[in-house]
């Protein structure tokens, strides 16, 4: 059973929150974070809330919907891709959002699409 957490820039201050995801019916977006058994409420930007997949990265970094990771191609070429949220599960896509299909196991974080949008190949 996979850990089911999200993430998202808190309004007040830019900063990443991890925790639970709350959203009303007019779209505001909370998450819950845990920190010393207490709950701290952090509203957040509805656009840059992302799931946790599951996955970690070759370095044991958590993989998060809109992340940016980088992978090589069986010609040994370095790829971009983000990770994304497509039907039930998640999926590697590129700049232009379509799905890409992979062969490889192995791929590192190295940003994410609302910090770092210029990571990505072939623009938006």
């Amino acid at each position: 059973m996979r850990e089911i957490k999200f993430r998202g820039k808190r309004l007040d201050n830019g900063v990443w929150v991890e925790g639970s995801l709350l959203q009303d019916d007019y779209g505001v977006c909370m998450i819950v974070e845990f920190v010393d058994h207490h709950e701290q409420w952090h509203e957040v930007d509805p656009d840059t809330v992302g799931q946790y997949t599951g996955m970690k990265d070759k370095n044991g970094e958590e993989i998060c919907e809109g992340d940016i990771v980088e992978w090589e191609n069986m010609m040994g070429t370095k790829m971009c891709s983000v990770i994304a949220y497509r039907g039930r599960g998640f999926c590697f896509v590129d700049a232009h959002n379509k799905p890409e299909e992979i062969w490889c196991y192995v791929f590192k974080k190295i940003g994410n699409i609302h910090d770092n949008p210029e990571m990505l190949k072939g623009g938006e």
